[in-house]
């Protein structure tokens, strides 16, 4: 209904499952989150255990006015208690930028071809250790 659901999990774990029309947000970036979400009557947190999401509420809480609620026992007692889940990047409300991506993740480039570059990359100190032409000081 009248309800935005966010989730503060990790993305990885939003991503493997989350709680249908939920979104995912990030605790820091509070403001973006709300500049991206629908306007609602509540305002529902979540996250695996619900402890951050406990912490985001305050945060929540002192940059609107709409109520601001607290999903008991977080996504875990959801899913135990065998409701619905969806999985996928569905509803970001801000990008993923909680973890490292390897540079050829969300790229066409197959692994193995990003692979061998660093593996070429790595062996220049052991190439120009051989090279005697150069000036530079391997250390």
């Amino acid at each position: 209904g009248d309800t935005v659901l966010l989730d503060f999990t990790t993305s990885a774990n939003y991503v493997n499952r989350h709680i249908p029309g939920a979104y995912w947000a990030i605790r820091a970036q509070l403001p973006k989150v709300l500049e991206n979400v629908p306007q609602a009557s509540r305002i529902v947190l979540t996250c695996g255990s619900g402890l951050l999401a406990r912490l985001a509420a305050r945060d929540l809480e002192a940059l609107t006015r709409t109520p601001v609620y607290l999903l008991e026992g977080g996504t875990a007692q959801w899913i135990a208690a065998g409701k619905p889940l969806e999985s996928g990047e569905s509803r970001l409300a801000v990008p993923r930028s909680d973890r490292y991506r390897r540079p050829y993740e969300g790229t066409d480039n197959p692994r193995e071809a990003m692979q061998g570059y660093l593996e070429w990359e790595f062996g220049l100190v052991d190439q120009l250790k051989r090279d005697g032409t150069h000036r530079f000081r391997v250390v």
